[in-house]
Formats: C-alpha cells, structure tokens, sequence
C-alpha cells in the first residue's frame, strides 16, 4: 500500500487475530530494558546489577568475556544494554566488545565499557572496537548506571 506518507503495509485479521496482535505488541511494547553486566569482580558487579535495577532494567551477570558472550547468544537481540569491565581473566573486555561488534548480531546493542584505569588510549582503542562509552569506575554504581541509561537512550533516538 502507499499513500503520501510513504508505504506500508496493510493486515486484514479476524477478530481472534487482532486480539492475537493487540496482545503481542501490548507484551513487546510491556517488555522491560534488559542490561547484561560483565565484570570478574563480584561486588562490583553486584552493584552495578543493582544500581541498573533501581533504574528499571532486568539485569544478568556474567564474571568474565567468555560467559558474557554465552549468555549474549542465549540472549540474542533481547538485551539493550552491556556494561562491561575492561579488564578480567579468560577475555578482557576490548576482546569481548571487538567480538560483539565484528560478529554483527548485536549492533543495536549499547555498549559500556568501564574501566579503573581510564586513559585517552585505551578510550579510543574500545570506541574503536564498538564501545558506545567508556567509564572510570571511580564515579561509582550509580553515576554509571545514569550514564549508561543516557548512552541506550541516545543510540536509540539516533536509530529512530
């Protein structure tokens, strides 16, 4: 179909089938920001797990890159936020990201990079590799998560 704002297209349903779609979008549209958090410390990731909850995301964990990127296709394209460490054991987080974004699944995904040794270097080493931000963690769980929040938020009004 087309008209003068532009194309689209046009379902004919049933009164069951349009019950059937109200109810899918009510769900999807219902569906909260989920956030996955990476960090091989686990009182750091507990309270950036909990930090990111005060804010209205459903958090998951994982305590290094490899189980981040496990969790991530299990999850495929129901995350909308990755906040991971920089540096863990068994894949640091500018591996993990470099994979994320070169495996291409993930590109809608917003990713945050944080760090406790922050650096201009290292900062355009990860934005290189995909990172949408890179934190120091000395501003803490709560400032990160705000931050974190502002970064989805941004890459989301640029995709729309």
């Amino acid at each position: 179909m087309v008209n003068g704002a532009g194309m689209g297209v046009r379902f004919d349903l049933d009164e069951a089938g349009q019950q059937r779609l109200a109810a899918a979008i009510a769900h999807l549209s219902a569906r909260p920001r989920r956030a996955l958090v990476v960090d091989d410390d686990a009182v750091v990731r507990w309270m950036l797990q909990e930090a990111l909850q005060q804010r209205g995301f459903e958090v998951l964990t994982a305590d290094d890159g490899r189980s981040g990127l496990s969790l991530l296709a299990d999850e495929l394209l129901a995350l909308d936020l990755l906040v991971t460490d920089v540096r863990m054991r068994q894949m640091d987080g500018e591996s993990f990201i470099r994979t994320i974004r070169r495996a291409g699944g993930e590109a809608d995904l917003a990713i945050v990079a944080v760090t406790g040794a922050l650096g201009s270097e290292l900062e355009q080493r990860l934005e290189r590799e995909g990172a949408d931000a890179v934190l120091d963690k000395a501003l803490g769980p709560e400032l990160i998560a705000e931050a974190a929040d502002a970064v989805l938020e941004r890459k989301r009004m640029a995709q729309a």
